[in-house]
C-alpha cells in the first residue's frame, strides 16, 4: 500500500487545485522507503500517467520519482508534484511489472533496476506517441533449441522475422551482434551499453514509440519495451556477459522466463545450461534439438599435431588457433620444483612482457626479482600459461612465412592464407579450414561449480563454426573429449544435472551469497526456508531449496530494510551468481 507523503505545516488541498493522486517510486536510496508514496497533482497536471518521470519533494529536497499508479480520489494533507519531466511517460506498465518481479527473484531496490531498463533521457527530450501495441498473440510455453552452427541461428531468426510482428534478439557479445547484423535479411535498431548516450537514447525512444521490428541487443534490452506480438530470442543463455556484475546482480535468462507470460521466448544455444536442461525435464519448456554434425577431431595423444593441422589447414584456407589469455607469458614455473614463481616483495605472480625482458610482478611491477626460485633456490624456470602474444612468437619460428594476426576485435581482417591467433570468447565467427586449441585444460579444472559447463559450452561453440578438421589440446581419454565426440550437449547436460541433483547443488538448490557483519538480528540457521549456512571471515554463503526462494527473497529484503533503518551499511547480496 501506497504511503502518504505529509508536512505538518501543509495544507490540505483545495478542492479546486486538486486534480487527481499518484502513487510515486522515488529514487531516494533508503531501502525502508522504498514503497511507493502517495502525492496530490493539480488540474493542470492531469495529463500525468503510469510511466512518467516526475519531481517531487523529498524531506527537505526534490527528488526525482516513477508514476506507478494513479487515483481521482481526494485526500488531505499531500505534498504537490512539482514537475513532470517529460511530455510522455517513458517506461510502460509492462517495464513496471517486469522489475517488481525481477525484485521478488533477486531482491533490490525498484531504482536499482529501472537505471538498467530505462536510459537517461534529458529532460527536454521530446517524446512521440507512444505505440507499443500490436495483435496479441497465443503464447505457447518457452522453447529451447539447440544448433548445430551459427548459421542455424541465422536461419531461425529468418524464419521467426516478419513485418508485422516484433522480434528482440539478445546477444551476449559484439562479435555475434556483427555476425547477424550481416547476416539477417530487414532493417535492425541496436540497443546496448557498447551505443554512445545520445544514440542509446534515440534508439530507445525509437523503441518505445514502436518504431521497429527487429531489435537487436545486448544485455540491458531484456528490459525494453515491447509490442504486444513480440517475440523474444535469447542466444546463449549460460554466457558470463549475461549475469549484471552490479547490485542486484540479475541475468538474462530468468528475466526472460519472467517476460513469458507475455511474450513468445525462444532460447538458442549450442550447449544449454543446466538451469534450461531442468525446466525441458519438468516439462516447462519444448526443446528442439538439431543434429551435431562431428567434424574431424584429433587430440594430443594421436598422430596429428596441432602443427600438421595448421599445415594442412592453410592449404585451402586460414586457420584459427585459440589460446586462453592474452599477454606474453602469464606464470613461470621453476624447472626443478615446479613451484610458481613469486614476487619477493610482494608475493604477486612473476610474468615476462616479452622475450626480452626479465620477470616482473603482476601485481606491483617490480623487475629487480632473485632469479633463484624461493621454493627451492633453483635458477633455471619455465614458461607456463603462455599467452596470445607467446603463441604468435612460436608460430612465427615454426612457419616462417606464413602471415601471423593477432586477433583484437571485429576490425581485425582475416585472409585465406593466414593463421588468426586469438582467445577463447574472442574470435571471428568466419568460416576456417582448420581450429586448433590450446590451453584447454584451463577451463576444465577451475575451482568453480561451473567449470564443466562452461567448458562445454566453449567446446560446442566452437564446433558450431564449422571447421574442416580440429586439434583439441587434451587426450582422446579426457571427459571433454568424450563429450565432443559424442556431439550431444543435451545428454552430457543431463548427466551432470542428474549428478547435482543427488549432491542438493544449483539448480535445484538457490545459492545467496553475501557479505555481512555482526550487526545482525535474525539468525539464519534457524530460517525455516534455509537448508544450510557456510560462515567465511565476513561472508556468508546460504543454500536453499527453488521451491522456498520467494521466503528467501522476502527475507531478504526485510533484512535490507532493517538495515537501512538503522542506518547500517547495506549488504552486498548475491542471488545465484553465476560463479561459485
Amino acid at each position: 500500500m501506497a504511503q502518504q507523503l505529509r508536512l505538518r505545516s501543509q495544507k490540505s488541498p483545495k478542492k479546486e487545485e486538486f486534480g487527481a493522486t499518484v502513487e510515486v517510486i522515488v529514487d531516494n536510496g533508503l531501502a525502508h522507503l522504498s514503497e511507493p508514496f502517495t502525492y496530490a497533482i493539480n488540474r493542470n497536471q492531469l495529463n500525468v500517467e503510469i510511466g512518467h518521470l516526475v519531481s517531487v519533494p523529498f524531506g527537505s529536497k526534490n527528488l526525482i520519482g516513477v508514476v506507478v499508479g494513479k487515483s481521482y480520489e481526494l485526500k488531505a494533507g499531500l505534498k504537490f508534484v512539482k514537475k513532470i519531466l517529460h511530455n510522455r511517460p517513458v517506461i510502460t506498465s509492462e517495464q513496471i511489472e517486469i522489475i517488481k518481479k525481477a525484485q521478488k527473484r533477486w531482491s533490490g531496490d525498484f531504482w536499482n533496476y529501472l537505471k538498467f531498463a530505462v536510459p537517461s533521457i534529458p529532460s527536454k527530450k521530446n517524446i512521440e506517441e507512444i505505440k507499443i501495441e500490436g495483435v496479441k498473440r497465443r503464447i505457447e510455453r518457452p522453447e529451447l533449441r539447440i544448433g548445430s552452427s551459427f548459421f542455424d541461428l541465422v536461419e531461425l531468426i529468418k524464419m521467426r522475422s516478419n513485418p508485422s510482428r516484433q522480434i528482440l534478439i539478445i546477444v551476449p557479445d559484439l562479435n555475434l551482434l556483427q555476425f547477424l547484423k550481416k547476416n539477417i535479411e530487414g532493417k535492425c535498431i541496436e540497443y546496448g551499453s557498447h551505443l554512445e548516450q545520445s544514440q542509446r537514447v534515440e534508439n530507445y525512444l525509437g523503441i518505445l514509440t514502436g518504431n521497429a521490428n527487429i531489435i537487436l541487443g545486448t544485455r540491458s534490452a531484456i528490459f525494453l519495451p515491447l509490442r504486444n506480438d513480440a517475440e523474444i530470442l535469447i542466444v546463449d543463455d549460460l554466457s558470463f556477459e549475461f549475469y549484471e556484475k552490479r547490485y542486484p546482480y540479475w541475468n538474462v535468462r530468468d528475466l526472460a522466463l519472467i517476460r513469458s507470460s507475455d511474450h513468445s521466448v525462444t532460447f538458442y544455444s549450442h550447449s544449454p545450461s543446466l538451469e534450461l536442461v531442468r525446466l525441458v525435464e519438468m516439462n516447462w519448456l519444448r526443446m528442439r534439438q538439431r543434429k551435431f554434425e562431428r567434424p574431424n577431431l584429433f587430440f594430443n595423444d594421436g598422430r596429428i599435431t596441432d602443427i600438421a593441422t595448421i599445415k594442412t589447414g592453410l592449404r585451402s584456407g586460414k586457420v584459427l588457433v585459440l589460446v586462453p589469455e592474452k599477454g606474453y607469458v602469464n606464470a613461470l614455473v621453476c624447472k626443478n620444483c615446479r613451484n610458481i614463481r613469486i614476487c619477493s616483495r610482494c608475493g604477486g605472480r612473476l610474468v615476462l612482457s616479452d622475450s626480452h625482458e626479465k620477470p616482473a610482478c603482476s601485481l606491483c611491477k617490480e623487475r629487480n626479482q632473485n632469479e633463484k626460485c624461493s621454493f627451492c633456490n633453483f635458477s633455471n624456470f619455465l614458461m607456463f600459461r603462455k599467452g596470445q602474444e607467446r603463441q604468435i612468437d612460436e608460430l612465427g619460428k615454426q612457419f616462417p612465412g606464413a602471415s601471423i594476426v593477432k586477433y583484437q576485435n571485429l576490425t581485425t581482417p582475416i585472409r585465406s592464407g593466414q593463421v588468426c591467433v586469438a582467445t577463447y570468447g574472442n574470435y571471428p565467427l568466419e568460416k576456417f579450414s582448420a581450429v586448433v586449441c590450446l590451453g584447454l585444460e584451463k577451463f576444465g579444472y577451475q575451482n568453480s561449480l561451473r567449470s564443466s559447463e562452461l567448458t562445454r559450452k566453449e567446446l560446442f561453440d566452437i564446433a558450431a563454426l564449422r571447421a574442416n578438421s580440429y586439434f583439441l589440446d587434451i587426450p582422446s581419454h579426457d571427459y571433454f573429449a568424450q563429450v565432443i565426440n559424442n556431439g550431444d550437449p543435451y545428454k552430457a547436460a543431463l548427466k551432470e544435472l542428474t549428478e547435482r541433483r543427488t549432491a542438493n547443488l544449483p539448480p535445484w538448490y538457490r545459492i545467496v551469497y553475501f557479505q555481512c557483519d555482526s550487526k545482525f538480528v535474525p539468525t539464519l540457521e534457524e530460517q525455516p526456508f534455509i537448508s544450510s549456512v557456510h560462515y567465511e571471515k565476513s561472508t556468508a554463503l546460504i543454500k536453499s531449496k527453488v521451491e522456498d526462494s520467494s521466503d528467501l527473497v522476502s527475507f531478504l529484503q526485510s533484512i535490507s530494510k532493517y538495515r537501512s533503518l538503522r542506518k547500517l551499511k547495506p549488504w552486498n547480496v548475491k542471488v545465484d551468481p553465476l560463479d561459485i
